[in-house]
C-alpha cells in the first residue's frame, strides 16, 4: 500500500548563506574559502535543517620533509617538532601559520621562500619577494636586497634535517630556537635543526623572460649553484636574475 501523500515534501532545496566559504547543490557541499557557512535543506512543504559548516586552510604537511634543495623551490622553513607542537607550521618565530612575515628583531610568520643561486659555489641563498634572509652580527636574521656572503648558506642534509651554515661566518647556524621560539643564526650547537617543506617546484626558476644585457665577465652560477663562465649555455644566474644564454 502507497500513501497518496508519501512522496509529499520529498523535493529539497539547498541553499548556503555564504557562498563565499562553501556553495552547495544537491545536497553536496563544496568548500571555497576558510570561514563558516551555514547550509540549509527545505522541502517543498515548508519543513527545513540546517548545518553549520567550518572550513580551514589546508596546512602544509610535515609528512614529506625534503632531503635537498634546487633552486627555482620555493619552500617553508619549519621545525618538525615545533609544528607538530602547535599543530601547524612554526617558522620565522611563529608558533602557528598565517601571521604577518618580519624578518627584523625575532623573526615571525610563515613565508615561501624562493631558493637562488648564494654568492659562492655551491652556495644558496633564501628570497622573499625582492630581499634576501641575511645575518650580520648577533642572532638575529635581518633582511637585504643584495645576495652577498652573509646572505649566503651552504646547505647539508642528514635525512630531513638540515643544516644551514652562513659563508660569511661558518661558526654561524641558522637553527630553530625551541626556548624562545624563532629562527635565528647562532654560534652554538645546542638549537634545533630545521626541515624545509616544498611549496613548489620550478627547475628553471623561469617564467617571465625578457632582452635583458648580461655581464659576461661578473660571476655567475648555473641553477645548482656551480660557478659558470662566459663560455656556458643555457640558464644562468647572476646577482639574483636568471638569464638565458643561447649561440
Amino acid at each position: 500500500y502507497a500513501p497518496a501523500n508519501a512522496n509529499e515534501g520529498k523535493t529539497i532545496t539547498w541553499s548556503s548563506d555564504n557562498e563565499e566559504v562553501a556553495t552547495v547543490a544537491d545536497g553536496v557541499v563544496t568548500a571555497v574559502a576558510a570561514g563558516t557557512a551555514t547550509i540549509t535543506a527545505t522541502t517543498e512543504n515548508g519543513k527545513t535543517a540546517t548545518c553549520a559548516v567550518t572550513v580551514t586552510e589546508k596546512q602544509q604537511s610535515t609528512s614529506d620533509l625534503l632531503e635537498s634543495l634546487s633552486v627555482g623551490d620555493k619552500v617553508i622553513m619549519i621545525n618538525e617538532e615545533a609544528a607538530k607542537e602547535f599543530g601547524g607550521i612554526a617558522a620565522f618565530g611563529s608558533n602557528k601559520a598565517g601571521e604577518a612575515v618580519d624578518f627584523s628583531g625575532a623573526p615571525a610568520g610563515v613565508a615561501p621562500l624562493e631558493i637562488v643561486a648564494g654568492s659562492k659555489d655551491g652556495s644558496i641563498a633564501f628570497k622573499n619577494g625582492e630581499s634576501y634572509l641575511v645575518w650580520t652580527s648577533g642572532n638575529t636574521l635581518n633582511e637585504e636586497s643584495e645576495i652577498s656572503d652573509n646572505s649566503s648558506w651552504v646547505v647539508t642534509f642528514e635525512g630531513t634535517d638540515a643544516t644551514v651554515t652562513n659563508v660569511a661566518d661558518e661558526t654561524r647556524i641558522l637553527s630553530y630556537n625551541a626556548t624562545n621560539p624563532r629562527f635565528a643564526t647562532y654560534g652554538n650547537a645546542n638549537q634545533k635543526r630545521v626541515q624545509f617543506v616544498l611549496v613548489s617546484s620550478n627547475p628553471t626558476g623561469v617564467e617571465n623572460l625578457e632582452v635583458k644585457p648580461l655581464d659576461l665577465n661578473a660571476p655567475m652560477y648555473n641553477v645548482v649553484g656551480q660557478r659558470v663562465d662566459a663560455s656556458y649555455q643555457g640558464i644562468v644566474i647572476q646577482n639574483g636574475q636568471k638569464y638565458l644564454i643561447v649561440r
